[in-house]
């Protein structure tokens, strides 16, 4: 697994965690399978679940998400920085290649609330082109495809 930090259009490889990320040209810290995505992935069909961390919980959520990338139990993730922090939130985004999977979405979910955080608050899933055409939450469109309410506890466990 690689941490990389997202300066403009490079990637750099780091070793810093969000809440010491000071540097304002970072806008995501990622943790990754390998530096480019797969070949074979088509980037339309790319989606995320959406995690939004209390301050004081960032260090070990993120640590529990970089465990998941580095067991292959999660493709990949980002959290934003501390520099760019809304609402006293970090926002950690854990991708799936292809939302139209439901059983690869599902076993996401799955292992977010096993080993990640404990399920408190609905969490929802959008797709990268929702986000590239910036569709975000309280626009009259709606924001996600997915909530974690939708899945019945049986299906997830």
């Amino acid at each position: 697994m690689k941490m990389l930090k997202l300066i403009g259009p490079f990637f750099v490889e780091t070793s810093t965690f969000p809440e010491e990320e000071l540097d304002p040209r970072v806008s995501w810290i990622f943790a990754k399978q390998q530096k480019n995505p797969h070949p074979k992935t088509n980037t339309d069909k790319i989606g995320k679940w959406m995690l939004f961390i209390p301050e004081n919980e960032i260090h070990e959520i993120w640590n529990k998400v970089c465990d998941g990338v580095k067991s292959k139990n999660l493709w990949e993730a980002k959290v934003c920085p501390k520099v760019h922090l809304k609402k006293n939130e970090y926002a950690i985004m854990i991708y799936t290649p292809d939302y139209e999977d439901l059983d690869d979405v599902k076993k996401t979910l799955k292992y977010i609330t096993k080993n990640i955080l404990n399920l408190k608050k609905i969490i929802y899933y959008k797709t990268d082109d929702q986000t590239r055409r910036h569709i975000y939450s309280g626009d009259k469109e709606r924001s996600w495809i997915y909530s974690s309410s939708q899945f019945e506890i049986d299906d997830l466990f």
